[in-house]
């Protein structure tokens, strides 16, 4: 696989994550009033911890990814795959089946009336919210649409693991999958839903091309503006039409604002968490998905057994800042969890575990190649979000895992005879 510039963990955060924090600390309070509805929380002492803590990462990162002898590869199924065309098309077709019945349960009631989506298309006030309440979600099946992803990246290695050329029926059901992902996100505003499709797209489709290409290198500039160009689509019936018509003269104007809002916002209430909550010493932010587990393993599950308050987020928002700009920036989360130095600890790990992610992609390894790309996205989210601690992408890992259990156990079943006919991966 080749690697550019934008592919690596520790280059990315730093000439994305650092600017963004810099920017986020410098911006007046009345910046923040004005346009998040919430006071100013992050100050000198709140920037240079983060700051210290993207560096851990930077560094845990870079020394990771550089091939010493020295360090082993983490993860235990780092394994070159021998593949029949037959065993993965199985495979990525189950995982499509995941996804794709997930999302028609999710859909289904605007799949069957699709004039349920003709008030959005409108901008009638409240039709989003409206929408929300009719597209309902089945905790433990729904979460499977967070598989999509994986489908996405097994698809487009399709041809480099077997050696085959898609089929016309393959394409036709990417695309279902795609008509499914963008009636989600138009209905339901989940636009991270299509960017986590796109994200690992482009690091495996320009990663396994056949050169490399300098013009690649300047990718992250066109996606930046099909970014804004997408988010600003959305914004347009979301919220422009119902509230914001009158208050700017500026569309456009408006759009980066709200986009920067969502990134500066996050890290001011990470700072305000930071400032108001002591140490938990325990993972309540770093690991979501551990409280938010769908089977409730104990009476009134995990938050009952350990006395942990799930509402105290949303009711500091409610209290000092704004629930509509409700993202708990990722970088101060492992500091909340674990105090300074464990937060310090966390990102310097968080950082290594990338960094040998990313090597692995590089040297072609199926976990590499099938969790680095998502795993990915989470780093670009880091201002925003820890997703890697999220429900989504705990369900995306444990199916990630299976998959390559999978392919791993068919590995050693593939006859000396048919040898011809796989692809080493």
């Amino acid at each position: 696989m080749h690697s550019y510039w934008w592919f690596k963990p520790h280059i990315v955060t730093g000439v994305w994550a650092v600017p963004l924090l810099l920017i986020a600390t410098l911006i007046p309070d009345e910046w923040y009033r004005e346009i998040g509805g919430t006071p100013k929380f992050i100050n000198f002492e709140t920037f240079v911890v983060g700051l210290f803590g993207l560096l851990f990462f930077i560094g845990g990162a870079w020394l990771s990814a550089r091939p010493f002898s020295r360090f082993q590869p983490i993860h235990a199924s780092a394994f070159g795959l021998s593949v029949r065309e037959t065993t993965y098309r199985q495979t990525m077709y189950m995982v499509l089946l995941l996804a794709s019945v997930a999302y028609v349960i999710w859909l289904w009631r605007y799949l069957v009336n699709p004039s349920l989506i003709v008030p959005i298309l409108r901008g009638d006030l409240g039709a989003v919210s409206a929408a929300r309440e009719i597209a309902e979600r089945v905790p433990g099946i729904t979460s499977f649409t967070n598989v999509a992803p994986l489908y996405v990246l097994l698809f487009t290695l399709y041809s480099k693991v077997t050696g085959a050329r898609l089929k016309k029926w393959d394409k036709l059901a990417m695309g279902l999958l795609l008509f499914l992902t963008v009636v989600t996100v138009f209905i339901y505003s989940l636009r991270l839903a299509l960017v986590s499709l796109a994200i690992p797209f482009v690091l495996a489709a320009f990663g396994g091309a056949a050169k490399r290409s300098r013009l690649i290198a300047l990718l992250p500039v066109v996606l930046v503006v099909l970014l804004v160009l997408f988010f600003g689509i959305n914004e347009y019936f979301r919220s422009w039409l119902n509230f914001y018509a009158d208050r700017w003269d500026s569309f456009w104007g408006f759009v980066l604002s709200r986009l920067a809002a969502y990134y500066v916002t996050a890290f001011n209430n990470g700072a305000l968490m930071f400032e108001k909550l002591d140490p938990l010493y325990m993972p309540f932010y770093t690991a979501t998905w551990f409280w938010k587990f769908p089977i409730e393993l104990v009476p009134g599950g995990m938050p009952e057994l350990l006395n942990v308050d799930m509402g105290v987020y949303s009711r500091l928002l409610e209290s000092y800042a704004n629930p509509e700009f409700n993202n708990n920036s990722g970088l101060f989360v492992p500091f909340i969890d674990f105090g300074i130095v464990g937060g310090m600890i966390f990102w310097g790990v968080f950082g290594w575990v990338s960094g040998r992610l990313y090597h692995g992609f590089t040297q072609g390894t199926a976990v590499g190649l099938l969790l680095y790309p998502c795993w990915y996205t989470g780093v670009l989210e880091i201002p925003r979000l820890l997703t890697v601690g999220l429900s989504p992408f705990f369900v995306l890992f444990v199916v990630t895992l299976g998959v390559i259990w999978v392919l791993k156990r068919k590995k050693s079943s593939v006859a000396v005879g048919n040898v011809l006919q796989t692809r080493h991966w």
